[in-house]
């Protein structure tokens, strides 16, 4: 190694961690982790459901998980596709439904986000030409998928 680099690795030292999450666990039983950080005026929230599609899923319905993961982008029983992604452009927000969900929300907005969001979450629109359109489109990428080794 130059000289140079063996002086320069020498002096690398790794930074004290500002990190100070904050955990609790809601009457619910639903673990929450808050990590302030002042970098913008917005909150985003991120979140995962428990769940094992792999172990889960009836024999002969393996991929149900794609498929429902693909659904939650149709909107939600009280607001269609349109409408919902509206009310999300309104407030600036983006959200993401699944077992994995997420929102980026500016603090302004925060309650209509996580409304959006809950109701994306609790109440999503599964409307059955989706279902039958997602459907076939995973079952066309089910055999190469079904190849992968999970890792």
């Amino acid at each position: 190694m130059p000289d140079w680099a063996e002086n320069a690795l020498k002096r690398l030292s790794i930074p004290a961690s500002t990190l100070s999450p904050q955990e609790s666990t809601l009457p619910n039983g639903i673990r929450l982790i808050v990590q302030p950080v002042s970098v913008s005026n917005t909150i985003s929230i991120y979140g995962h459901v428990k769940n094992q599609p792999d172990l889960e899923a009836p024999k002969g319905q393996e991929g149900v998980q794609l498929v429902l993961d693909q659904l939650f982008s149709y909107g939600t029983t009280s607001l269609d596709r349109l409408a919902f992604q509206k009310a999300l452009d309104d407030i600036g927000a983006n959200e993401s439904s699944s077992t994995d969900f997420s929102l980026q929300v500016l603090t302004d907005h925060f309650n209509r986000g996580v409304q959006l969001l809950a109701d994306n979450v609790l109440h999503p629109a599964l409307p059955e030409p989706a279902f039958k359109t997602v459907q076939k489109q995973v079952a066309g990428q089910w055999p190469a998928r079904s190849r992968v080794p999970i890792t």
